[in-house]
């Protein structure tokens, strides 16, 4: 062989090498979406007609209660104890808070739990945690949950309610001191309970250390779809764009149908400071996510700002006014699409819209003031029921229930809350819950 073959012969083995490289890196990257097979709304579409005005909500609320007629006529610690804690489940789910919290207490104290599986009772004082929690009475979660931590001291489900508990009671020091503890509880390799923790840690903006916790949950369990999808949004709202790129990539390689992961991704893609901001790609996810969760307000609202950013006004008005059908009381999706018609130039239709946000908007900034001087005095009757009446006076029926189970909670003369209650119950045919006339500690 001629020198000069010998010496071409470790170049071309090298560049072979090189070659097979790149080969196996495309086949096992995933292909990008091409650009003619990307989703987009199209021209010819026809926007439905958006409703005038908000229904009330009355017929709703009836559906959830009528379910509870039997359990509602039951004398208050009737039954076994298996029976007790199910309607305790039954009416929690229902939205009848109140009556769930006076039925677990009363099994509770009656130290009937322990008849449960050892399952049921930890599921049962759970349930307890989380009713307290829903009617402001944070000082009785406290004490559950620190009952239920003496006996499952790594149970972070119990943590993150203690600190909710905390930070009711405003004693945020503790509060934090909780999250910490659970952060360093978190032995196990079951990705759920971290999860949970990673998510309550970012809602008091512990980004930095949530973002250290899911980092520790991939690396155990690389492989599972929603520790990644998790870990992906956090990078994305610490700007780390490229890292989440990279995982949205990998996820996508998997072709899991995941509406979340497909509303994610397109957040990242259309992010104004996002290097490789794409917008078709956006709007192309976006509508891939609304396909498998077509009422998704979120996804509607983001993907009407994206038609708005690039003045696709029909398509603005498509997407608003479908979203209204859904939503017919948001003031901001109604202003909105105020603001899509009169972009587009269609100004009787922009009045229209404006006609009926006004009242929506004034009415939201009512209950914020209203829910503003509930919040200084939970066992302020009068501040309860100027809320109460609020809601019933917008049709809000649903509201109102909910509040009034909180007044019932707080306030020391339960004889109006109680006659506000009934009416509403009369208007829907059901009966006064016998547990509404329970006091509780």
């Amino acid at each position: 062989m001629p020198h000069s073959s010998k010496r071409l012969l470790p170049l071309l083995l090298v560049l072979g090498v090189i070659l097979v490289a790149v080969w196996v890196r495309l086949r096992s990257s995933p292909r990008s979406v091409p650009t003619d097979s990307l989703l987009r709304l199209s021209d010819t579409l026809s926007a439905p007609t958006p409703p005038d005005s908000p229904k009330n909500d009355l017929p709703h609320l009836q559906e959830h209660l009528a379910t509870l007629r039997e359990i509602w006529t039951n004398e208050v610690g009737e039954g076994e104890a298996e029976s007790l804690w199910r309607e305790g489940e039954v009416t929690y789910r229902a939205g009848d808070i109140y009556s769930a919290r006076v039925i677990l207490e009363n099994l509770r104290s009656r130290k009937l739990s322990s008849m449960l599986s050892p399952q049921q009772a930890v599921q049962m004082e759970q349930r307890l945690g989380q009713a307290n929690l829903e009617l402001g009475r944070y000082a009785s979660a406290l004490q559950v949950y620190q009952t239920l931590l003496n006996r499952q001291p790594n149970n972070i489900s119990a943590m993150i309610g203690l600190n909710r508990a905390y930070r009711g009671l405003n004693r945020n020091a503790e509060a934090i001191k909780v999250l910490q503890s659970a952060a360093s509880a978190l032995v196990s390799q079951e990705p759920k309970p971290g999860l949970l923790l990673a998510s309550e840690l970012q809602q008091y903006l512990q980004n930095e250390q949530a973002l250290q916790l899911l980092e520790t949950l991939h690396h155990n369990t690389p492989d599972d779809h929603d520790v990644t999808l998790k870990l992906a949004f956090a990078y994305y709202n610490q700007q780390q764009f490229d890292k989440a790129e990279a995982l949205y990539t990998a996820l996508l390689a998997t072709q899991k149908e995941d509406a979340k992961m497909y509303r994610d991704y397109a957040i990242l893609l259309a992010n104004p400071l996002y290097i490789k901001r794409d917008l078709a790609k956006a709007e192309h996810y976006f509508l891939k996510a609304l396909q498998r969760e077509s009422g998704d307000v979120g996804i509607m609202e983001r993907l009407g700002s994206l038609m708005m950013e690039q003045e696709r006004y029909r398509h603005a008005i498509y997407v608003y006014s479908n979203l209204l059908t859904g939503v017919p009381d948001s003031a901001g999706a109604r202003l909105a699409l105020a603001n899509a018609y009169a972009r587009s130039g269609d100004t009787e239709n922009a009045r229209r819209q404006q006609e009926i946000a006004k009242p929506l908007a004034e009415r939201d900034q009512q209950e914020e003031r209203l829910k503003t001087m509930v919040s200084r005095q939970l066992a302020n009757e009068e501040a309860q029921l100027n809320l109460v009446h609020h809601y019933l006076q917008n049709g809000q029926y649903t509201r109102a229930y909910q509040q009034l189970q909180i007044a019932l909670a707080h306030c020391r003369d339960k004889g109006n809350v109680v006659r506000e209650l009934k009416s509403l119950l009369d208007k829907m045919g059901l009966p006064l819950p016998k547990t509404y006339q329970v006091n509780l500690p």
